[in-house]
């Protein structure tokens, strides 16, 4: 697994961005929402059927998976982390730590997506 190296760690991180999460996203509007890339010291590769059930696992709608998902993907390949940003509010972070990728979203909790089993835990 390719390794980028950078202040942001993982675990850390993710507690951290949890805590600073607000309200949940009431409108979809084109534009009011978009990932943002966090550097983290792990990257992975998804393909398209594993970002569909992570972001779906992560309460984002159909219409945010196609709109957001290749960003997403992106963020997660090149940077190891991202955000997904809803009316300037934080709704879901995903960390890649290993061969795993942990989420903590606003409305359904935190979960884990084991890479190599393709498969939940």
């Amino acid at each position: 697994m390719n390794r980028v190296r950078s202040g942001f760690s993982g675990a850390v991180g993710l507690s951290f961005l949890a805590m600073a999460m607000a309200a949940g996203c009431s409108t979809f509007e084109p534009g009011s929402q978009r990932v943002v890339a966090l550097n983290n010291q792990d990257v992975v590769a998804l393909d398209a059927n594993d970002m569909v059930r992570i972001m779906r696992r992560a309460g984002l709608s159909d219409q945010q998976v196609l709109d957001l998902g290749t960003d997403l993907r992106n963020a997660l390949a090149s940077a190891g982390g991202a955000h997904v940003v809803c009316e300037k509010k934080v709704e879901v972070i995903f960390v890649v730590d290993g061969d795993v990728v942990r989420a903590t979203t606003r409305h359904r909790g935190t979960f884990i997506y084991d890479v190599k089993r393709r498969a939940f835990r």
